[in-house]
């Protein structure tokens, strides 16, 4: 640590109080994030893909939810969204609601409690809502909010064309390894 003397007194600079400040903050988006891996085992999403994923596979789709931990302070977002395996995009699009109200901590026990059981509950709430509304055979209709691309590309796949290469790169971007 750095130290600074003044007057014969010896204090920490602010630097180092800084970096203390940031590993405590690291630590606890950590514990929340434990947290909230373990409540979500009731819905059938794994953790996978660098611990802020978590994923279940579904008929041509996958479901998944996206955690984004805020740089400028503790506090977190919560992304939903499906991919339709058989997509070429190249990335994960954050293609459903998402959430922040609420999702912010302190070094409280019981701060981190509630904000994992936040983020739990917007799974459970809106998250399965959301995600059981998704059904493959609605998202390939013509009134579907995919791109027409992505329309195609699920519609190809319930027809049993699925482009292996598409599902295998869908799969290895969620996590999945399959």
């Amino acid at each position: 640590m750095d130290l600074i003397r003044t007057n014969g007194a010896i204090m920490l600079s602010h630097d180092a109080i800084n970096a203390d400040k940031q590993k405590k903050e690291r630590s606890n988006a950590s514990k929340v994030m434990r947290k909230f891996a373990r409540k979500l085992d009731t819905l059938d999403l794994l953790r996978k893909r660098q611990t802020t994923w978590f994923v279940r596979e579904a008929d041509h789709i996958a479901h998944f939810i996206h955690v984004h931990k805020f740089k400028f302070g503790p506090c977190f977002r919560v992304h939903l969204g499906i991919r339709v395996l058989n997509d070429d995009f190249e990335s994960i699009a954050l293609n459903g609601p998402d959430h922040t109200q609420g999702l912010e901590y302190t070094d409280d026990e019981a701060s981190l409690e509630v904000c994992a059981t936040a983020m739990y509950d917007f799974a459970r709430i809106k998250g399965e809502d959301w995600f059981n509304q998704q059904e493959p055979s609605l998202l390939a209709s013509d009134h579907s909010w995919l791109t027409d691309d992505t329309r195609n590309l699920l519609r190809y796949a319930l027809n049993g064309h699925s482009n292996s290469e598409n599902v295998h790169r869908s799969r290895a971007l969620l996590g999945l390894g399959k």
